[in-house]
């Protein structure tokens, strides 16, 4: 079926497969209309490719190398880490699986705290209950990654689920495209997306279906509202198991 799929579909890319067009579709519906947008962790440049191309003022922040971009839009580093940015220098950031991976994850929200505007947006998608990766050093549910994004000094406007068989399953997509190539030639595996892009919007609607599931993640919509303020959030569970006088 590879070989068939290949031969159907020869310039598809990473965006050609639900698990990368689902958020990323999802994320472009979010931007704001103007304004600097910083892109953390991008390993594929699937969100920051895309905002180039459609001529948005982006940059991208990330622990490896891109030779392929422009020098003065790429740092290199963690977010954990301060940044050269000014306060409030961007008017969006997209962060997208990536806080599952970081053991500093307060420290990093922190930091897209301080460089956001004050009325800046933060999208971050992450998956939930999920442990599966050698890399992965958070399992968060719904309800921690808000705990996280409240302490951070953040209010989340938004949440949508999404996941599922289908978007982790290539073998299913291309099963799907191949099978609906007579109809759709090329645009087969446009289609099939655009599909299970709607199966994944109704599920979203299902919340205690999909709190049970670990193929599920969310997508967070949050903005800027406060200071970043852990230990003062802590202080009270803290002094009543006597960690603190």
């Amino acid at each position: 079926m590879r070989k068939l799929f290949r031969r159907f579909f020869p310039t598809k890319s990473h965006l050609d497969f639900p698990s990368s067009y689902v958020p990323h579709r999802r994320t472009m519906e979010h931007l704001p209309a103007e304004g600097r947008i910083l892109v953390i962790g991008d390993y594929l440049l699937r969100d920051y490719s895309e905002l180039r191309r459609l001529g948005k003022d982006a940059y991208l922040l990330d622990i490896v190398d891109f030779p392929q971009i422009e020098q003065e839009r790429f740092y290199k580093q963690s977010i954990t880490q301060r940044t050269p940015f000014a306060d409030g220098h961007f008017a969006c950031v997209i962060m997208c699986e990536v806080v599952e991976h970081l053991i500093q994850d307060y420290q990093a929200l922190a930091e897209i705290n301080r460089i956001l505007k004050a009325d800046g947006t933060l999208i971050l998608t992450v998956p939930y209950l999920n442990d599966s990766a050698d890399f992965h050093v958070r399992v968060h549910t719904k309800h921690t990654i808000f705990a996280l994004l409240q302490a951070s000094g953040f209010s989340v406007l938004d949440h949508k689920f999404y996941g599922g068989f289908f978007f982790k399953n290539n073998a299913v997509v291309a099963l799907l495209s191949i099978l609906t190539y007579p109809l759709y030639r090329e645009r087969a595996l446009e289609k099939v997306n655009q599909l299970l892009y709607k199966v994944n919007i109704a599920l979203g609607n299902h919340d205690l279906l999909k709190k049970r599931s670990n193929i599920y993640g969310g997508m967070l919509i949050a903005k800027k509202t406060h200071a970043p303020q852990l230990e003062e959030n802590l202080a009270p569970q803290l002094k009543a198991f006597g960690a603190v006088n």
